[in-house]
């Protein structure tokens, strides 16, 4: 044993690295132990190790679909601050995705949108950013901004599913079955999937 760990003060003889402190971050997390997961998270990026940024923006993606939207946002602020500089293209759209969805979550719908926006035309090929526009859309009854969203980024290929089923459900909502049917179809055709085949056949029905 190493002593009380739950107040962190073992860890602060710099014995643990980096990668062990993610570790302990991801146990406190998983135990809801979110003030401990978070300090540990916070405790390995300052000690700027080389190791993947991607691991610390998986981190990240840990307390975001743990639903600590707080926690996350002041960790992602934490990854730009220490490795700003450092961020390749993929790295940055990774950590402003999961801004915009921590923005999103806490209704912060505004920002969300102007930063999916900033992302999009940066990276117009950015599936993720153009599938939750389109939902941001359709939730506002913007239906056409949200078709054109779904359509561009049905045109890329990991995205291609996810959102032909977002704009068939959008159609379905509108009682354009039809539309909605070939849609679905589509997806079915490409990745079939049981709950979809089941939505299909309530639509037919």
């Amino acid at each position: 044993k190493r002593g009380n760990c739950g107040d962190g003060d073992a860890f602060q003889d710099g014995r643990f690295k980096a990668k062990d402190l993610l570790r302990l971050g991801d146990l406190y997390h998983n135990l809801n132990l979110y003030e401990l997961s978070l300090l540990n998270y916070q405790r390995a990026i300052e000690r700027k190790e080389k190791l993947s940024i991607g691991r610390y923006v998986r981190a990240a993606s840990i307390l975001m679909n743990r639903g600590s939207y707080n926690e996350c946002f002041v960790y992602l602020d934490k990854i730009e601050e220490s490795f700003g500089v450092d961020l390749n293209d993929q790295d940055q759209k990774d950590v402003l995705l999961l801004k915009a969805e921590v923005l999103r979550a806490t209704g912060r719908i505004t920002e969300a949108k102007a930063l999916l926006k900033s992302l999009v035309k940066k990276h117009p090929l950015e599936g993720k950013a153009l599938l939750i526009l389109g939902q941001l859309a359709w939730a506002e009854s913007d239906h056409i901004q949200a078709g054109l969203h779904f359509e561009r980024a049905e045109k890329i290929k990991d995205f291609e599913v996810p959102s032909l089923i977002e704009h068939g459900r959008m159609h379905v909502s509108m009682r354009n079955y039809e539309k909605a049917i070939d849609l679905l179809d589509r997806a079915q055709e490409i990745e079939p999937q049981p709950r979809v085949s089941r939505y299909l056949e309530s639509i037919r029905n």
